[in-house]
């Protein structure tokens, strides 16, 4: 553990930027921390969700940088790791909220505990807030009383401890006296040794100044590429390797192993870790096959290394070259790219501690120096081909798109959610129909009224296109865009008639057609077509890769973002799935959608009435997760929680209203078991994306999300921040 801690706390100490004064907010729940930091950062009023976890932001003043870290209350399991967050050169800024009379006692008990913990710390401020509430006056003298008394009660802290009790009209809501406490930050920090400041630098041995290693990189991957493996098909190379048949397995060829498997991975939703996990199978397979010939070991850290590196040059050929290399240029590619040459180029990133332990070798691990570089985020979007799709001869019908994009959603639900096919097509009938009625009553004359028969002959349709992909080609549909599966059957997809082979017009039009399925009289109704042809599956491979590859632009697109047909199924399987009648909060739930009903559930238990006093929320849901947290998956716990949390004070005003309700009925009762049946239902559908169980990739890189580290401590996203500002949004899901 001691090992783990020292790491994680070098991941923290990235956090902040040498040249930064860190300041560290802490105090209970609910006292102010986050407004406080927002106070700061944005010198306004924010209204804040309960912090799970932490958050950070960067200010300048009076030529001091910040940086500002607010460590959410109440939550024991991450409290216990408070001290991976102070350094010599932190500033402790305590909040006590003196409003709180019910839990004066626990403030003043929290900070006993703060200070018994002797951290190696520059200072220690305690500041009272919330002092422009009426409940605050009447307390305050006491409350600085019995603080001072406290902090007196410890002679050698080994750091200064100030009470600012002459702040007695301090509110970071307000903003009283908040100029006078960042002087007092500013003239602290500038007071901070600069020793103390400073880190000692661990860096990689440098080659001699005059001296570039480019040169001996370029030299050196020429004469490797000469070897006789080297000339070898990716394929050949492969399987030679498998068996223990490569003469030499020196850093080219391992590189070239990595990047062919690479390029067999660049489908897969986690390309780096899916390829780690087929490379060191394959290595596993070559050591047995010639055992102690070679000197290489099993080492997951050290292989996910190399394999993110080699796909950050990957993607840098996409974004210059306009393609991804293919597997059989592998010396073209390492030529443009002559750092994958530098075979100690981890020491940048990974002292010798930390990579060569046991956890490294095991585990994923994060880098204890440099962090990894993340993906690149010019990828030029391609011109759109003109379609060669032949012209249909129906009118364009706005029911059949619908109908299509929903038979291709029913399809990949079914798949991914391992359920049988005619169940989903139950739930996704009247899915179909709310979304027509809804159409035509925005604009009517825009679609044609809703009919059963069509839209379980397009399904049908799809069904039998999908059955006739070639299992070998690695078209998943799982994976498969709507639009990147069109381009697999063009003549099929683009027609709004392909009916016509199967239905005559009265079948098809029929009242009877529309009420219920009927099926076909001219024809059955296929369960296969013919395979698609080579050309078709390169375009549709094509496709995927540039809608994978493109998304890394466009961070409000993350890669695998199901479209809005397949999360409308999801929400309403979602829902029907955690029903009461089926679904029990006494064992921890095993689903995704198990997991957020069960957060929504502990909240809504607790629902405070009036909705201002919104007391221990953030410990409620994070009690929800613990379960989690003893699985030691941290991150996830803080990140589901917390956005469950989010969402549930976006809510509007007539959703609280009900909830305040719930509040009334007796726990169990056949009525508050239908209030909550209807309250989850609004909450998932106001919030649709909390049902997607990629959603961590909106705010997450792979290495960050799924590395140990995030399973052992919590993590600040690395894309973009978790929302924590109060305020009803607008979803763009549905």
């Amino acid at each position: 553990m001691a090992k783990f801690i020292s790491t994680a706390s070098a991941y923290v100490s990235r956090l902040f930027h040498t040249p930064n004064q860190r300041v560290v907010i802490a105090g209970m729940d609910s006292c102010g921390k986050t407004t406080l930091l927002y106070r700061l950062k944005a010198n306004k009023f924010a209204v804040t969700i309960p912090t799970i976890g932490f958050n950070v932001e960067t200010i300048q003043r009076q030529g001091v940088d910040f940086t500002l870290l607010d460590i959410g209350g109440g939550c024991s399991s991450l409290a216990r790791m408070t001290h991976i967050y102070f350094y010599p050169e932190s500033i402790v800024v305590f909040l006590i909220d003196a409003s709180d009379t019910e839990r004066m006692d626990y403030s003043i008990l929290e900070l006993k505990i703060l200070l018994d913990g002797h951290y190696d710390i520059q200072h220690m401020v305690i500041v009272f807030t919330k002092l422009d509430l009426a409940e605050a006056t009447t307390n305050f003298p006491d409350l600085v009383k019995r603080t001072k008394a406290v902090v007196s009660s410890y002679k050698t802290l080994g750091f200064q401890c100030e009470v600012y009790d002459d702040l007695n009209r301090f509110s970071a809501a307000t903003g009283a006296q908040m100029d006078i406490l960042m002087k007092r930050l500013v003239s602290i920090a500038n007071k901070v040794p600069t020793n103390v400041m400073k880190e000692p630098a661990q860096k990689a041995s440098e080659p001699p100044k005059g001296h570039s290693p480019y040169e001996e990189f370029r030299k050196r991957a020429t004469e490797e590429s000469k070897h006789v493996d080297q000339k070898l098909s990716a394929d050949e190379f492969m399987a030679r390797m498998i068996v223990g048949k490569l003469t030499d397995w020196s850093h080219y060829p391992h590189i070239r192993a990595g990047f062919i498997t690479l390029c067999d991975c660049l489908l897969k939703e986690s390309v780096v870790f899916e390829a780690t996990d087929i490379f060191l199978e394959k290595l596993e397979k070559m050591l047995k096959a010639s055992p102690g010939r070679f000197r290489n070991t099993v080492h997951r850290t050290m292989t996910t290394f190399w394999l993110h590196r080699i796909y950050m040059a990957m993607l840098l050929d996409m974004q210059d070259r306009g393609s991804l290399p293919s597997r059989d240029e592998f010396h073209g590619f390492v030529l443009r790219h002559l750092d994958l040459m530098d075979g100690r180029s981890w020491e940048r990133h990974y002292t010798k501690d930390l990579l060569f332990s046991p956890s490294a070798r095991d585990n994923w691990r994060l880098p204890d120096r440099d962090p990894l570089a993340q993906t690149i985020i010019d990828i030029p979007q391609k011109e759109e081909k003109e379609s060669k799709r032949p012209p249909s001869s129906a009118k364009p019908n706005k029911n059949s798109e619908i109908l299509k994009r929903f038979a291709y959603a029913t399809l990949k639900t079914a798949k991914t959610a391992n359920r049988r096919r005619a169940a989903v097509i139950n739930e996704t009938f009247p899915l179909i129909q709310s979304q027509i009625m809804r159409l035509r009553a925005e604009s009517p004359g825009a679609a044609e009224p809703y009919s059963e028969t069509q839209a379980y002959f397009w399904i049908q349709i799809l069904h039998a296109a999908v059955q006739s992909l070639p299992p070998d080609y690695g078209l998943d549909i799982s994976r498969l865009s709507y639009e990147s599966f069109k381009l697999l059957f063009p003549n099929l997809l683009a027609a709004d008639d392909a009916w016509k082979g199967y239905y005559s017009p009265e079948q098809w039009d029929s009242i009877e057609a529309r009420m219920s399925t009927i099926l076909p009289k001219l024809n059955p109704l296929p369960s296969i077509f013919q395979a698609p042809d080579k050309t078709c599956m390169d375009e549709a491979i094509t496709s995927t890769l540039d809608e994978k590859y493109a998304s890394k632009g466009n961070r409000s697109a993350p890669d695998g973002q199901p479209s809005m047909e397949d999360i409308f199924l999801q929400v309403r399987l979602a829902v029907k799935a955690t029903s009461l009648s089926i679904y029990s909060n006494t064992n921890p739930p095993d689903t995704h959608e198990g997991l957020i009903r069960h957060i929504f559930n502990q909240i809504i238990a607790v629902h405070p009435e009036p909705l201002v006093a919104r007391k221990s929320l953030s410990i409620v849901a994070w009690d929800a997760v613990q379960f989690l947290v003893d699985d030691l998956q941290v991150t996830h716990a803080v990140f589901w929680s917390r956005m469950v949390l989010s969402a549930f004070y976006t809510m509007e005003a007539s959703f609280h209203e009900k909830a305040a309700q719930f509040q009334t009925m007796e726990p169990g009762s056949v009525a508050a078991e239908k209030m909550q049946n209807e309250l989850f239902p609004l909450f998932l559908t106001a919030s649709p994306e909390l049902i997607w169980d990629g959603l961590w990739k909106s705010y997450y890189s792979d290495v960050a999300w799924k590395s140990e580290d995030a399973g052992k401590m919590y993590l600040l996203p690395d894309l973009r921040q978790i929302p924590y500002v109060e305020g009803r949004k607008e979803s763009s899901w549905m």
